[in-house]
């Protein structure tokens, strides 16, 4: 999996304003650890939150909009509200947009983004896949095999 990071460094660093300052360079970055700016990916942003309550109704509220995870650490509940995403300077930018508009509306402290590309399916998945569908064939073939063995399919044998 490739993974592009950024974020403010520590939380008791100086508040960052905006993440992503400069797409363009995320872009940049993201290429060249691999992924393909074809695709999708998808992008996560991290939020801190001081107050239990303004966590859980952020929650309830990203859940409409971005796949959400809620934990805590012992100095702050966070937010891990992710996302698939265009890799296009358009796509990001509202993504960005969204992100500080959310953390105005729910009293959140930005901490980082990340960008993850799509895990492809992986080689056991495939061949699960493929051994499921060579069942179902043959499940679906078990009536006419059984009708030909008790002599209902066709003409006799001499």
């Amino acid at each position: 999996m490739n993974l592009v990071g950024s974020g403010d460094g520590s939380h008791d660093d100086a508040v960052v304003d905006h993440p992503i300052d400069d797409v363009h360079d995320l872009l940049a970055e993201a290429a060249a650890a691999g992924l393909d700016s074809r695709h999708d990916a998808y992008i996560s942003f991290h939020l801190r939150f001081d107050d239990r309550s303004a966590w859980e109704r952020a929650a309830k509220a990203a859940a409409a909009h971005w796949e959400v995870s809620a934990y805590s650490r012992p100095e702050a509940h966070m937010l891990w509200l992710s996302a698939p995403t265009a890799l296009t300077e358009a796509a990001v930018r509202r993504r960005r947009a969204d992100i500080l508009a959310f953390a105005a509306d729910n009293d959140a402290v930005w901490e980082s983004v990340a960008v993850e590309d799509l895990a492809p399916v992986s080689a056991w998945k495939t061949i699960a896949a493929q051994r499921t569908a060579a069942h179902d064939e043959d499940q679906a073939d078990e009536p006419e095999i059984e009708q030909a063995l008790q002599g209902g399919a066709g003409g006799d044998v001499a």
